[in-house]
């Protein structure tokens, strides 16, 4: 399974994370706020997960309720933006396809995703 930005009609939020990344589970409450912020016709959020122990991923997605695509060590979408790099990553991929925002692992400026949230505010209805 891979996922092409054309397929999508919508921006999509695509974070790369694992689950003994602390600096992933910092931002954790911020993308449950983008959640919370916009539904999923006008937003999809993908996160894709390095390879981790399979039990404590799942167990992640239940009890912080990550309520998204969930998408555990797929080599060819991680392949696809950069391999396995430093994480977390983050992508917003507008609609047309073009990556709108971008935040590598080592970005410390933006530790609070402030210029996502503001480019969402900007061009995503809620």
């Amino acid at each position: 399974m891979g996922v092409n930005e054309s397929d999508f009609s919508k921006p999509v939020l695509l974070v790369f994370w694992a689950t003994l990344c602390k600096p992933c589970l910092e931002e954790l409450p911020i993308i449950k706020q983008i959640r919370n912020s916009y539904n999923e016709q006008s937003l999809e959020i993908i996160f894709v997960s390095y390879e981790s122990d399979i039990t404590s991923w799942k167990n992640m997605i239940r009890d912080k309720q990550l309520n998204w695509i969930n998408i555990y060590n797929d080599v060819d979408i991680i392949n696809a933006y950069g391999g396995y790099r430093a994480i977390p990553r983050v992508y917003l991929i507008d609609s047309s396809g073009h990556i709108a925002y971008s935040k590598e692992a080592d970005d410390r400026d933006d530790p609070q995703l402030t210029n996502l949230k503001k480019y969402l505010a900007d061009n995503v209805a809620k």
